[in-house]
């Protein structure tokens, strides 16, 4: 395979990714957008492990938050807990700490709208520019370190 045929089915697997973990879009939408086979794209997020990606990023605090609001109205209206709400009252005071700090989910959501937008431009230009974007994320994130 030619280093240009490499880049550009880099750039699909980039762009495939974005939209799987950050847009939400269904295997069968990412294939029919990108003109490949269902089969493709679902080999793609399995060998990158998508689904754990997906799920590290809607572990936002956002959910969290809305979890600990829905333990309280539970609670106020008499029921018992249903876990160790202090105890993930703690963790959330400490990764506020933490993204104050070093600011990498602001840094994120900023990038992932840009990537974004990019790609309804220029996709294989925006999938290397999301390359680029995730390398700079996880070095501010190890400066912060």
């Amino acid at each position: 395979m030619k280093k240009t045929e490499l880049v550009e089915k880099s750039a699909e697997i980039s762009v495939a990714e974005m939209l799987y973990i950050e847009k939400n879009f269904t295997i069968k939408a990412i294939a029919e957008k990108l003109g490949k086979h269902p089969k493709t794209i679902a080999a793609w997020r399995d060998k990158y492990n998508w689904d754990e990606a997906k799920e590290l990023l809607q572990g936002s605090p956002l959910e969290l938050n809305k979890l600990l609001l829905k333990e309280a109205i539970n609670i106020s209206k008499g029921g018992k807990p249903s876990f160790d709400s202090s105890a993930l009252s703690k963790v959330m005071r400490a990764f506020d700490y933490m993204a104050k700090k070093s600011n990498p989910t602001v840094i994120m959501e900023v990038l992932m709208e840009l990537d974004t937008f990019h790609s309804q431009i220029d996709p294989k230009q925006a999938a290397k520019q999301t390359a680029i974007h995730k390398q700079f994320l996880l070095h501010k994130i190890q400066m912060q370190g």
